[in-house]
């Protein structure tokens, strides 16, 4: 092709065909390879005081997934500011945790991913497995724990987030979300989904 480097036009060909590639495995017509929307059963916790995240942090990493609670979760219908952050000042840095039994079956892939399409403002995920208490596994840019690490303020946008789940989750496992605003608003708008990553790839170029 005249006045089109061959490099470029490998790099081309190279990446019709990953795309190609994707679409056949991740074909419309098979249903088991569709990510599944969480958009229901989630339960939140709203903090009041550095106290009340301290005294939730205690519990996360002393109990396994499944365990009571004696902290007071409430159900909520929508992740994007949802009913117990409304108590909370907005225009101060607020934070408030999201949480949601994970899908066991597709746990048990190693490709298998969570998709956030944004969060308001800071985001943060955590596991918790029934055989192990909740540990950290994703960190957006601005979250951090610690005073020095966590002011909203300081948050790159609002890009979308592909964290990869951990294939040793058992049928118990839960996801928590810890999210931190300074904005009016506070929480994942949209919905949450889960799948392949390949897939979750397909579905946001659609």
């Amino acid at each position: 092709m005249p006045g089109f480097p061959r490099r470029k036009l490998s790099g081309l060909a190279l990446s019709l065909l990953t795309l190609l590639a994707l679409t056949l495995a991740c074909s419309p017509g098979d249903s088991g390879t569709r990510s599944i929307a969480l958009d229901e059963g989630w339960s939140a916790f709203a903090i009041q005081n550095a106290e009340m995240e301290a005294e939730l942090l205690r519990d996360l990493r002393a109990s396994a997934a499944g365990a009571n609670d004696a902290l007071p979760w409430r159900p909520i219908e929508t992740t994007f500011n949802p009913q117990p952050a409304s108590a909370l000042k907005a225009g101060e840095p607020r934070t408030v945790w999201l949480r949601r039994a994970l899908p066991a079956a597709l746990l048990r892939d190693a490709d298998t991913a969570l998709f956030i399409p944004a969060a308001d403002q800071t985001l943060e995920l955590w596991i918790r497995e029934a055989s192990r208490p909740a540990r950290l596994i994703y960190r957006s840019v601005s979250a951090g724990e610690g005073e020095a690490h966590d002011d909203p303020v300081r948050f790159a946008g609002y890009p979308w987030h592909m964290i990869a789940l951990p294939n040793t989750a058992g049928a118990s496992a839960e996801e928590l979300l810890r999210i931190r605003s300074a904005h009016s608003n506070i929480g994942i708008p949209g919905t949450p989904r889960v799948g392949s990553r390949a897939q979750l790839q397909l579905e946001l170029v659609r």
